[in-house]
């Protein structure tokens, strides 16, 4: 049978994860006012205020969660995504650094590191930490739609390509790669293969503007009206 501790926690975390942000965060409470070195419970305090958007907040409670316990890399992965969300995308890299240094295994960790190296406009480093996640988890979609959409921005195009083909075959449902397959190839003057895309991100997603927008683009470029 779980400790009363234990139990009390897990509920929290469940509530935490039916985004009832008040539940959660009472009962994170609770436990820290038994023991105060609950450095799991500070954290997820931390997550509470990200998700209501008080960001200076969620950094000092990750702070303090870090302090209790340096050795979590979901922290530290915690840390670098909020950085990033406020701007700090070289302070969010150091935070991940930390991250990778006590999980190195860890594809996502690699992925969310290629996407600050790209908004820092390091695309050959990105790419080496996309290449990294993929090794590390080869079905990871995501890895392989972020290495494509690094190499478009190299100039590497067939390349790009045959990595977008790749995160669609591993999920055939991801409409972001779609849609990114389907801009890159109207961009190489390929309508008719980027109205394809189009369609099939549009068969998940009907709502989704942007595509309907640019798929009257690639129709343009036709000339089907």
């Amino acid at each position: 049978m779980a400790k009363p501790a234990e139990a009390q926690f897990a509920t929290a975390i469940q509530r935490f994860e039916q985004n009832d942000l008040r539940g959660a965060e009472a009962l994170f409470k609770d436990l820290l006012r038994k023991n105060p070195k609950s450095a799991a419970s500070w954290q997820f305090l931390g997550l509470i205020a990200q998700q209501r958007g008080q960001h200076r907040k969620a950094l000092e409670l990750l702070d303090r969660a870090i302090a209790l316990n340096p050795q979590d890399p979901a922290a530290h992965s915690n840390r670098a995504h909020l950085l990033t969300t406020l701007g700090q995308p070289e302070d969010a890299l150091a935070s991940l650094e930390r991250a990778l240094a006590l999980r190195p295994d860890l594809a996502q960790l690699q992925c969310n590191r290629g996407n600050i190296l790209n908004a820092l406009g390091r695309a050959t480093d990105a790419l080496e930490s996309f290449d990294a996640a993929i090794a590390a988890e080869p079905g990871l979609a995501e890895a392989h739609s972020n290495r494509a959409n690094t190499l478009a921005t190299l100039g590497r195009a067939e390349a790009a390509l045959a990595s977008y083909t790749q995160a669609i075959a591993r999920n055939p449902q991801y409409v972001e790669a779609l849609y990114n397959r389907a801009n890159f190839l109207s961009a190489l003057h390929r309508p008719a293969e980027a109205i394809r895309d189009y369609d099939r991100a549009l068969a998940l997603q009907p709502d989704f503007a942007e595509a309907w927008c640019n798929r009257g683009n690639a129709l343009q470029a036709q000339k089907i009206f």
